[in-house]
C-alpha cells in the first residue's frame, strides 16, 4: 500500500468526536468531491476507508440516505473505486441546506457557519483536501465554481 493510502486509512480511524468538527469533515469531503449540487452530490475515491467515512459522516450530519457503490477497472492497473452519492432531489436539498446553501446556487461558497470551532477548518475540514488530492487516479475535481476564499 502506498504511504498516502496508509495515511487516509489513519486518518479515518480518528473520528472527529465533536459534532461540529464531524461537520466541517463531512462538507469538506462532499464540497470538494466529484459534485455537490442540487442536480448531484456525488464523492469518489480508491480508497474504501474514505468512502464509508464520507457515507456515515453524511448521513449522521444531514441526516440523508447515502449510496455507497463500488466498481472494478481493469484498465491500466486493477484497482477498485468507490462512489457516493446522495439520490433524490429532496436528499440533496436537505444535505444542501444543512451546510446553507440553496438549491439553485451556480457559484459555491465555502460557507465559515460550518467551521464552529478552532479545530473545526485547522484539523477537520483542511485534513480532507489530503484525503481528496493525495494518491487519487480517478478523474476528480474540485466542484466547479467552488470559491476557496475563507
Amino acid at each position: 500500500m502506498s504511504f498516502a493510502a496508509d495515511t487516509k486509512n489513519e486518518m479515518c480511524k480518528s473520528v472527529p468526536q465533536r459534532s461540529c468538527c464531524r461537520r466541517a469533515e463531512c462538507y469538506g469531503l462532499l464540497l470538494f468531491g466529484r459534485g455537490f449540487s442540487r442536480s448531484s452530490v456525488c464523492m469518489v475515491t480508491e480508497n474504501a476507508s474514505v468512502a464509508h467515512q464520507v457515507a456515515q459522516l453524511a448521513a449522521q450530519v444531514a441526516g440523508v440516505i447515502v449510496d455507497l457503490r463500488s466498481s472494478f477497472s481493469r484498465k491500466k492497473e486493477n484497482h477498485n473505486t468507490f462512489s457516493v452519492f446522495v439520490e433524490g432531489d429532496d436528499q440533496r436539498e436537505r444535505l444542501l441546506s444543512v451546510f446553507g446553501h440553496e438549491a439553485g446556487e451556480m457559484n459555491l461558497r465555502i460557507h465559515k457557519q460550518n467551521f464552529l470551532c478552532p479545530d473545526c477548518l485547522a484539523a477537520f475540514f483542511a485534513r480532507c483536501i489530503f484525503v481528496l488530492r493525495h494518491g487519487n487516479r480517478s478523474k476528480q475535481g474540485v466542484s466547479s465554481g467552488v470559491c476557496c476564499a475563507l
